[in-house]
């Protein structure tokens, strides 16, 4: 039995007659020069002629009233305040204890007052963690430990959230 020529292939002829084609047209390509894309975009040197730098016309326009104002002069920068000398350690307890051999949690800092009533409130290493300028009725001691009882909480608004994990004495596998 003979077979029926597939209809889905090409003729021979035809095949070779792309191929032949297609390697003129790579030939092409590997001979031709480099050719240049032009964007429309002037460049100086490219194009003949160099672009001066451009100069506005004539002065903004601006609404009666409204306009560019005079420079400011720049206002005198005034020393930074000394740094504190006085130092007073504070601490926070943010866990209690849980079991005999669990001991709970605390925070520790130092505050001090500078002379124009602002506190300083740093870690125990010299790493500042916030500070705060006092009213008149202030007690700085408590300002300290409300400022340090918030950086303690991570202002997370679940209470514990970044809280150590509890095991209660009993080891603790990973």
């Amino acid at each position: 039995m003979k077979k029926k020529p597939d209809s889905r292939l090409a003729d021979p002829d035809t095949l070779r007659a792309a191929r032949r084609a297609i390697a003129e047209a790579r030939e092409a390509r590997k001979s031709a020069e480099i050719r240049t894309i032009v964007t429309g975009v002037p460049r100086p040197g490219r194009d003949g002629t160099a672009f001066p730098k451009w100069k506005p016309v004539s002065p903004p326009y601006f609404p009666k009233g409204v306009g560019p104002s005079k420079p400011q002069p720049k206002p005198v920068e005034a020393e930074p305040p000394p740094r504190p000398t006085v130092w007073k350690y504070v601490w926070v307890q943010t866990r209690a204890p849980r079991s005999d051999n669990d001991c709970g949690a605390i925070i520790e800092a130092q505050y001090a007052i500078t002379a124009d009533g602002v506190l300083y409130l740093e870690t125990t290493s010299g790493n500042p963690i916030a500070s705060q300028k006092l009213r008149s009725d202030d007690n700085p001691l408590h300002v300290a430990v409300r400022l340090l009882r918030d950086k303690g909480r991570n202002n997370s608004s679940v209470r514990g959230f970044y809280g150590d994990i509890p095991n209660n004495g009993r080891q603790t596998y990973h």
